[in-house]
């Protein structure tokens, strides 16, 4: 027996109200949210702000949405009151946090979208991204972090860049890569400057520091000791050829380190 168009706008009708019947909750009863269990629901903070969403054992548990009484707002899953599991917070100020949570604070795989403000401008475009994962609010594993000034690609550690990373900033020009301790270059890198610049070797609170290999504009290159960004104790220099010079001879030697402290 074959089905009429009527037949075919039924069952699909049927089709679309089945998944809806069985999947969302009633709407809560009663004036007291304290005993709403299983429901959907709408609670007014005293202070300013709701929450609407589902409740269980009268909390906030499931999807919802919370308005905060500083015009913030919370979308995605809560545990028990707390915000736990998928969701996505919007700050007044304009940042945004995509990912995962829990309780209440973020942790696993999110984004972290800021914005920046000086005295007279909003910059739009003016962003940065983080993308990487989350322990309890800190910054944990592998991440990038995208601003309006640079990137950085590696580890991380309690919020800061910890571990081996790529580190690329525009105002000054340079690029890194290498180790990372507590946000700054510390350890074995190499580091890229404007005008052909290279210092291969080690590193200490983000300074040349140890043995190291410094390449100047022209292709000279000193090797030798530095000690806080500057070149300490005995060295020797070569030039573009690779054979023995003296460190002397280098044009504006002082002054091309100095430029990168």
């Amino acid at each position: 027996m074959s089905m009429g168009l009527k037949d075919i706008n039924i069952f699909l009708l049927i089709l679309l109200l089945v998944p809806l019947s069985s999947y969302s909750l009633p709407k809560c009863e009663g004036t007291n949210p304290n005993k709403w269990n299983n429901c959907e629901g709408t609670y007014t903070f005293p202070w300013g702000g709701e929450y609407v969403g589902e409740f269980k054992k009268g909390q906030f548990h499931g999807k919802g949405t919370c308005t905060y009484s500083n015009s913030s707002f919370y979308e995605g899953e809560f545990k028990y009151h707390r915000r736990h599991g998928k969701g996505t917070y919007n700050y007044a100020d304009g940042q945004k946090y995509v990912g995962e949570w829990k309780e209440n604070k973020r942790h696993g795989k999110g984004t972290q979208i800021y914005r920046f403000l000086n005295k007279t401008n909003i910059y739009s475009l003016n962003y940065d991204d983080w993308i990487y994962f989350l322990n309890y609010d800190a910054w944990m594993g592998l991440g990038k972090y995208i601003h309006f000034g640079g990137t950085y690609v590696g580890e991380w550690k309690d919020g800061r860049q910890h571990g081996k990373g790529i580190w690329f900033e525009r105002y000054p020009i340079f690029s890194y890569y290498g180790d990372i301790k507590n946000g700054r270059r510390d350890g074995k890198g190499i580091a890229n400057y404007l005008d052909s610049k290279q210092y291969v070797g080690e590193f200490k609170n983000g300074k040349f520091h140890g043995k190291g290999i410094f390449t100047f504009t022209k292709g000279e290159k000193y090797i030798g000791e530095f000690k806080e960004g500057k070149i300490d104790g005995t060295g020797k220099c070569f030039n573009i050829i690779g054979i023995s010079m003296s460190c002397s001879k280098i044009k504006d030697m002082k002054d091309q380190l100095d430029f990168l402290l």
